[in-house]
């Protein structure tokens, strides 16, 4: 087994490490807004649907982040219109735009010719080969997230607990998550070469339910859940160094690792305070 913290001197690993930070803060921020509002499927139906767009860029020869990030906010905004047009239920919509997404990607792949190296990398993650242009390009999408939540903070806690009094307050709920499922689909985006396409939901639902399970407030609950993001990440990548395992499959491990012990924890303290002394 290799040691981890030589993997510190390498130039791809400190890369590998910068995007995984800024990744897991965008993920982290978004994910605790969905699995409070029960949108925790979201992030996967986008993340299929992007497989859709990564497809397309294949086709079309063109940059592949710009238009799975366009496929995914279309999704997103589907989504969301189905749903508020009561024109199908929730879930139904997530199951079509997480079917369209796939079989357009399927298509695509199979008249292009067949998988290649590089899409495989978008569905199973590929953050050893980040660039520093991709890290810029992670730096700027997850400025964009925090300058939206925290200029709208006030009413997306609004919206997250009380969605139908938000509406009768004469909030517009419907632009603001027009908005969230746009900022939604930027951390599925840019989450896909740390993770790919297949994990890109455990990254989002992880570390915001293990923060739930001890936090006392929602701002508690946010910063338990980018600390629980960071975590995994650094030791996902290291991990996946010293072991040679894929670093997609090592963070979600590590994230899951932390649910786990937080879980078994929680109910350990339960019991020894319901025990007779």
């Amino acid at each position: 087994m290799a040691n981890p913290f030589e993997a510190l001197e390498f130039a791809f690993m400190q890369r590998a490490l910068i995007a995984g930070l800024l990744v897991a803060i965008a993920c982290a921020i978004m994910g605790t807004f969905l699995v409070l509002r029960g949108m925790s499927l979201l992030g996967d139906s986008l993340a299929h649907a992007s497989f859709g767009g990564i497809a397309l860029a294949f086709f079309l020869g063109v940059a592949p982040y710009f238009v799975a990030l366009l496929v995914a906010v279309v999704g997103g905004i589907a989504i969301h219109v189905l749903e508020h047009r009561r024109i199908v239920r929730g879930d139904t919509a997530l199951g079509i735009v997480f079917a369209a997404g796939l079989g357009l990607g399927v298509i695509l792949v199979s008249v292009a010719g067949g998988y290649t190296v590089d899409l495989l990398s978008f569905l199973f993650g590929s953050i050893l080969t980040v660039t520093w242009s991709d890290i810029a390009l992670y730096a700027g999408l997850l400025a964009v997230i925090i300058t939206v939540i925290v200029g709208f903070y006030k009413e997306y806690l609004f919206l997250t607990f009380d969605k139908e009094t938000a509406a009768a307050s004469g909030l517009p709920v419907h632009a603001l998550d027009i908005v969230f499922v746009s900022l939604t689909a930027i951390a599925v985006v840019v989450s896909i070469k740390l993770v790919g396409v297949l994990l890109v939901s455990a990254l989002l639902v992880l570390p915001a339910a293990t923060s739930q399970l001890v936090a006392r407030s929602f701002r508690q609950a946010l910063l338990l859940a980018i600390l629980c993001a960071n975590v995994a990440a650094i030791a996902g990548v290291l991990l996946a160094y010293a072991l040679d395992w894929p670093a997609g499959g090592a963070i979600v491990a590590v994230a899951l690792a932390l649910l786990v012990g937080t879980l078994a924890a929680r109910e350990a303290r339960r019991w020894i305070a319901a025990a007779p002394v």
